[in-house]
């Protein structure tokens, strides 16, 4: 399901250079060290596959806030400025940081599969 919410993401992906996966919910582009990548993604075919596993649920409270941390944060770049991005929380939940509110993914074993595949680490432990 194409939503509003997520329309900043992919918005974005056009122009996306690199996805880059952290641990936890923030990253900051002047302190990489802070937040080192798990994993980075430099090729826009697979950018656009990873963009595909975030179709979410069709039904569902918008305004559902989840008092969780994100388990792993997925950031788009162009070159190295941050152009989107979007929080995974435990249960297959999605935070963008541009908008309120969490979403239920439609196929959480999707993006897992494809974060798994591609030998990213960071998904231990998450339910």
């Amino acid at each position: 399901m194409q939503t509003q919410w997520l329309r900043a993401w992919r918005d974005q992906l056009p122009l996306a250079t690199s996805l880059v996966v952290v641990a936890g919910n923030a990253y900051d582009p002047k302190h990489r060290k802070a937040t080192p990548a798990l994993f980075t993604v430099r090729d826009q075919p697979e950018i656009m596959d990873f963009a595909d596993c975030l179709e979410l649920e069709e039904y569902g409270d918008p305004d559902v806030a989840l008092m969780m941390p994100a388990a792993l944060t997925f950031v788009l770049l162009h070159d190295r400025q941050p152009l989107a991005s979007v929080s995974y929380l435990s249960g297959g939940w999605l935070r963008p940081a541009d908008a309120v509110g969490d979403r239920k993914l439609a196929d959480d074993q999707r993006l897992r599969r494809w974060l798994t595949d591609r030998g990213c680490p960071g998904l231990e432990g998450l339910e």
